[in-house]
């Protein structure tokens, strides 16, 4: 096997240039040479990594691609993919660990995202369909509209009345010139 320090991937006997990264620094592989068994999400590579230590198999875990992009940044922890290296002596047992670990750890999280769409699932007797709840929107304002409408010709017809009442009153009196 020959083995590119630069992305820790294994080739093949007769490579001169490694097959994921391109680098010619390809060389032959020695038993203490980190090696690539698995890239994971940073939930999945804490759960191998655990898998792993459990084993008490060394493990080293890296952000992915050039320089990765940790969650940190980029504000979601399930998506910074991670690359999990073991030593090229135990990596047939560290690739089978990781392996299981990740079958597991996908059933786990299908398992919280069907609770998660469990919980948000409309309860008996709720109405799930979006375009009711949006016409029901826009009925409320609609409704709200016309109220407010009302308020307003029920107030300029208030004030008509008052201001004839007012104004006949002034009349009478001799004060509609001043006034109005």
């Amino acid at each position: 096997m020959r083995y590119c320090p630069k992305c820790k991937n294994l080739n093949e006997d007769t490579a001169l240039r490694c097959s994921q990264c391109g680098s010619r620094r390809v060389r032959v592989v020695q038993p203490d040479d980190w090696v690539l068994i698995a890239t994971a999400t940073e939930y999945e590579a804490g759960k191998i990594e655990e898998a792993l230590q459990k084993a008490e198999i060394p493990c080293q875990k890296k952000p992915a691609g050039v320089e990765g992009i940790p969650s940190m940044y980029n504000s979601d922890a399930l998506y910074s993919d991670q690359n999990l290296c073991v030593p090229y002596r135990l990596r047939e047992e560290g690739g089978k660990i990781a392996q299981e670990t990740q079958a597991k750890t996908a059933a786990e999280l299908e398992e919280m995202r069907r609770e998660v769409e469990e919980q948000a699932a409309p309860k008996e007797g709720e109405d799930p369909s979006r375009v009711k709840k949006f016409f029901s929107s826009v009925v409320a304002v609609l409704v709200f509209i016309a109220l407010v409408a009302c308020a307003v010709f029920f107030a300029d017809w208030l004030g008509g009345i008052l201001r004839n009442t007012l104004y006949g009153a002034c009349r009478l009196m001799g004060m509609a010139g001043s006034i109005f």
